[in-house]
């Protein structure tokens, strides 16, 4: 069992960060894992070094005593998952700006032993351009990365003015989409979330939007909990390709994959 991860090298401070954890049954035969790829149910924690030298484990925000739930992979499939890093047990965690050191840690169950990923850096840039500026002073907010980690806000919240405002000046950026999903997921109505699912920032693709709804799809909520099956609805009466949907639908609810090598 191997677990690997993608993140982005470098980023601007007040960028939103999802990672894609991907664990990979590289054996010969079937094995039981966690499908617990989050951060707030303990079976996922990410080492983190900060530009200070300040080495720690972090986690979710809050942390959710839930029952196991066990994934069979067969030999050569793999779980995929995206992973929410901007709001954690560290607060904001890239909130200042300098080089991170990333690792991830796995247990696939209680009775094998930790699986740690390679370590990568993430750079961190100060904002320097006027809208940069202006994103991050929206976004460098615990009650905004807050909101966005449970997908939780309302009209009297901190956060719900911060996230109107995000959505409305950022409609081209993943920021301003992820704010406008948040938002729609307070509605009851299903054809909000819909409406932002069918109108991401330019240029992405529908496995980007299912890391993304994996990382929010988090068991902190039930309307985070919600997420993933309204995006497999919406997939279902989508007209995406066949294979980039069925594999969207996969990694949106933690289902096993064929690893990439026999992709």
């Amino acid at each position: 069992m191997t677990v690997t991860f993608d993140a982005p090298a470098a980023i601007t401070r007040g960028e939103f960060v999802c990672a894609v954890v991907r664990v990979d049954n590289a054996g010969a035969s079937a094995t039981e894992v966690s499908g617990r790829l989050n951060l707030f149910e303990g079976d996922v924690r990410v080492r983190l070094t900060d530009p200070s030298g300040r080495a720690r484990r972090v986690h979710g925000a809050y942390q959710v005593d839930s029952a196991p739930r066990k994934v069979t992979l067969g030999p050569g499939e793999r779980l995929e998952a995206g992973v929410n890093l901007y709001f954690t047990s560290a607060g904001v965690t890239f909130a200042e700006p300098g080089e991170y050191t990333l690792q991830f840690e796995y247990d696939p169950s209680v009775t094998s032993g930790t699986v740690v990923s390679d370590a990568r850096p993430l750079v961190v840039h100060e904002a320097s351009k006027a809208e940069e500026r202006s994103l991050a002073g929206l976004t460098i907010d615990p009650a905004v990365g807050r909101a966005v980690a449970m997908v939780e806000a309302s009209p009297n919240d901190e956060a719900w003015d911060r996230l109107e405002r995000l959505a409305k000046s950022f409609p081209r950026r993943q920021e301003g989409w992820i704010a406008r999903l948040v938002l729609a997921a307070q509605s009851q109505a299903s054809a909000d979330a819909d409406d932002t699912f069918s109108r991401p920032w330019p240029k992405a693709n529908l496995i980007e939007l299912a890391h993304w709804i994996s990382a929010l799809s988090t068991p902190v909520s039930s309307r985070a909990r919600k997420l993933s099956a309204t995006f497999s609805a919406w997939l279902d009466s989508s007209d995406a390709a066949g294979h980039d949907r069925d594999r969207a639908r996969a990694i949106a609810t933690v289902r096993p994959l064929k690893s990439r090598s026999q992709e």
